[in-house]
């Protein structure tokens, strides 16, 4: 009986510890749109920040070819699983991939005989030139903002413009 007793205590404590569920964080379904001046806004990286006494935690998501985006929650192991419910700062950037980038900062600037940035000093950053104008890339510059609910927000749309 004792030997019996001490097996469900160590299979109740086990599961206190371990816990129940897959792990995720508890989320609710987020979609919508990204337009630049009224066209969809294809592979832009869609970036929720949550506003510190909302509780949420940051959520990530890339437009597709129609500009839509689902939202991952940075804490889950599977994409499009959402973000937890609060309010959020937004950012949305996207590299103009048809220009070349500049390699700066670093113990070295870029010479001529850097034949490619494998040369450059481990610090230094390239900096590519952004698709859309740079106050969409910071949450604290954008002006954008959503507010995520319990249950499924679909519909949580951007306009972008080329002049903010």
């Amino acid at each position: 009986m004792l030997r019996r007793l001490s097996g469900w205590l160590g299979c109740a404590a086990l599961l206190f510890v371990v816990g129940c569920g897959s792990g995720d964080p508890s989320v609710s379904y987020v979609e919508g749109v990204v337009t630049f001046d009224g066209s969809p806004l294809e592979g832009a990286t869609v970036i929720f920040s949550p506003v510190e006494e909302s509780g949420g935690r940051a959520a990530t998501g890339i437009t597709d070819a129609s500009g839509t985006y689902t939202l991952t929650d940075m804490q889950a192991t599977s994409t499009g699983k959402g973000a937890a419910p609060g309010q959020y700062r937004v950012a949305i950037s996207k590299v103009n991939t048809g220009a070349s980038g500049q390699i700066t900062g670093g113990e070295s600037e870029p010479t001529d005989e850097m034949e490619d940035a494998g040369n450059a000093s481990p610090t230094a950053t390239i900096a590519a030139p952004s698709a859309i104008p740079e106050s969409y890339n910071r949450p604290d510059s954008s002006g954008l903002t959503a507010t995520i609910e319990s249950g499924s927000n679909t519909g949580v749309n951007f306009e972008l413009s080329s002049t903010p």
